[in-house]
């Protein structure tokens, strides 16, 4: 009892199961870069929380979340996120170039098949008929073009969404009768000639980040015979990945876009949670600048990430002080402690803190 204050103070048992076991990402290696179409992912966790892929969660069966990346365009860049429910995170993040040649289809084969002479008792040719009504839509197509030392983007917009955002509605009615349409993302360095006014206006616009890259990111458009046109504002915003340059890359730093359109600019923040992407949303495309800052701290999930050891059970008897700095993370059931410090301090607060 503290005589002081009247308090007293009883023993506490209690179970708890240290997790300190990041989740597991199979059938794809962190950072790795695959020729293929698709790639089937999956990723479990004894606790699993949440799995997402470009910042879009996942569905979760059994502590498993199972799913297909696919090459939409020549190169796709993805992220994958994977938390438990002890804070431990593993992040991987995959680039798919689709083949420099696709296998052709059986389908072709089959209808040479369906229409040869075998079939046919009178021996003459069979012509299918179509219907003059009936219009063949025509097909959208993204691309990313990469130039001068620009770091690896993917376009993450869907063709649907893009059709809608970069294509005006007499492009759209040309597409539905038939017209192709490709839309390209195009990203170049520019740390040796991005403008003067822009630049100033990058620096004055810091706030505490540094410099990392200065980016040109220009989105253009080509419909059927039409020429190709530049695209400098959209009817709604679409999502790009950028990944960090291996020179900048660490766990410390938090990266942010700037963006500098007609004078203004704007920070767009990154809405993935892995550490060497950076995905943001825009709808102006001119001048980009990469940006960083060193966190504060590291966070204890950041901590408790760089560890990988198997479950532990453990029993605490006896009272316990809260002032520890171990980034243990533990993954129990709610519990109440009477009291804890010998100073009177509010044990429920620093409960709620450890826990």
């Amino acid at each position: 009892m503290n005589e002081t204050t009247g308090e007293i103070y009883y023993p506490s048992v209690f179970n708890y199961k240290k997790d300190t076991k990041m989740p597991e990402i199979k059938g794809v290696e962190k950072d790795a870069t695959y020729e293929a179409n698709s790639r089937e992912v999956t990723v479990s966790d004894e606790n699993l929380s949440n799995v997402t892929v470009n910042g879009k969660p996942q569905s979760m069966v059994n502590n498993t979340v199972t799913f297909t990346l696919t090459a939409e365009q020549e190169t796709m860049v993805y992220v994958i996120t994977a938390t438990d429910c002890a804070g431990n995170m593993s992040d991987c993040t995959v680039v798919l170039n689709q083949p420099a040649s696709l296998p052709a289809s059986d389908d072709t084969d089959a209808d040479n098949a369906g229409n040869s002479g075998d079939n046919n008792t009178d021996g003459n040719a069979v012509t299918p008929t179509t219907s003059p009504s009936q219009a063949i839509a025509g097909i959208v197509k993204k691309h990313v073009k990469v130039v001068d030392g620009a770091p690896n983007t993917a376009l993450v917009t869907g063709t649907q969404d893009l059709k809608t955002s970069v294509l005006s509605n007499g492009e759209q009615q040309a597409v539905e009768d038939g017209s192709n349409a490709n839309i390209e993302l195009r990203i170049k360095n520019i740390d040796g000639s991005v403008p003067q006014n822009d630049k100033e206006l990058v620096i004055a616009n810091l706030s505490g980040y540094s410099v990392g890259e200065y980016l040109d990111i220009t989105l253009w458009k080509k419909v059927g015979s039409s020429s190709e046109k530049a695209v400098t504002n959209l009817a709604k915003p679409i999502s790009v990945t950028v990944t960090v340059p291996s020179d900048l890359r660490n766990a410390s730093r938090e990266f942010v876009v700037l963006r500098v359109h007609k004078g203004k600019v704007s920070v767009l923040e990154d809405l993935d949670s892995a550490t060497n992407t950076v995905t943001f949303k825009t709808d102006r495309f001119s001048t980009y600048a990469l940006a960083y800052r060193t966190a504060a701290a590291l966070t204890t999930r950041q901590t408790n990430s760089t560890k990988n050891t198997s479950v532990i059970d453990k029993s605490i008897t006896g009272y316990r002080r809260y002032g520890s700095t171990s980034a243990d993370c533990y993954c129990i059931s709610w519990f109440f402690i009477r009291n804890t410090h010998n100073d009177g301090a509010s044990e429920k607060n620093v409960i709620h803190r450890r826990f």
